[in-house]
């Protein structure tokens, strides 16, 4: 389990993160909300240890993760940032790399490391793609690739910065069902979302950041309840009960 305890971040002098108390529970789909600049991509760069630390402190399992190695830590936790470079190698030897921080020197993949790719591949609806060259690839399928080498990695926690950007809209829903299915299976799943009726038919808690700091932290129906949403994004959101649950939508 990872817990954020007065996480304060930034840039230089420029402070983004003001004080952020969060749990990220296992077996938990948790969506970061918040309009563009609110500090959800700096919240998950501060977590894995990717952006230095102005205050407060990051626990994993109960421990100061600051006192743990990157490899340690790629171990407890995965990353699928917003963008990455497109290098000219296979599909498959891209989802490899999630498999780097199980290996040891020198960097052999085993027959292990191949199966967990495939199955990542498999799991991201990508397995057609092993052979390719990325380039060549539209920038959905490069997306469903980068998701995974995240999933090869494997780790406990699992943070999903914007997956279902350059994702149709059948894959983008397939994203959201993935993210529950490894929620079931024990894992804690972020995921950073524009797209609020996903995110709150996906997400078993919502986090909603503004400003930098956090301003509710609560499930789908509490939220809609209390109207948080609609004051913060300046919308109007509405909600239908199916028979697969509460459908929600914009106004």
């Amino acid at each position: 389990m990872m817990e954020l305890r007065q996480l304060r971040a930034g840039y230089g002098e420029h402070m983004v993160l003001d004080g952020i108390d969060l749990a990220l529970r296992p077996g938990e789909v948790l969506a970061l909300l918040g309009p563009n600049g609110s500090g959800k991509s700096t919240l998950i760069r501060a977590a894995l240890g990717l952006l230095p630390l102005a205050g407060g402190q990051v626990l994993i399992d109960g421990a100061d993760a600051a006192a743990l190695t990157p490899r340690q830590r790629a171990q407890k936790a995965a990353y699928l940032p917003q963008t990455r470079p497109v290098p000219n190698i296979t599909a498959l030897r891209m989802v490899l790399h999630g498999r780097f921080p199980h290996l040891t020197y020198p960097r052999r993949f085993r027959q292990e490391d191949y199966a967990a790719a495939m199955a990542a591949l498999e799991q991201a609806d990508a397995a057609c793609l092993a052979r390719r060259s990325m380039p060549e690839l539209s920038g959905g399928q490069r997306q469903r690739v980068y998701l995974a080498m995240a999933l090869a990695q494997d780790a406990p926690t699992l943070f999903l910065d914007e997956p279902t950007a350059f994702l149709d809209v059948s894959h983008q829903l397939e994203v959201g069902r993935l993210a529950g299915q490894l929620a079931r299976q024990g894992k804690a799943v972020v995921l950073v979302l524009h797209d609020l009726p996903l995110a709150l038919s996906t997400a078993d808690r919502l986090a909603v950041l503004k400003g930098g700091r956090l301003l509710a932290v609560d499930g789908p129906e509490a939220l809609c309840a209390d109207g948080i949403l609609n004051s913060v994004f300046g919308i109007e959101l509405g909600r239908v009960m199916t028979d697969r649950g509460w459908r929600y939508y914009y106004l």
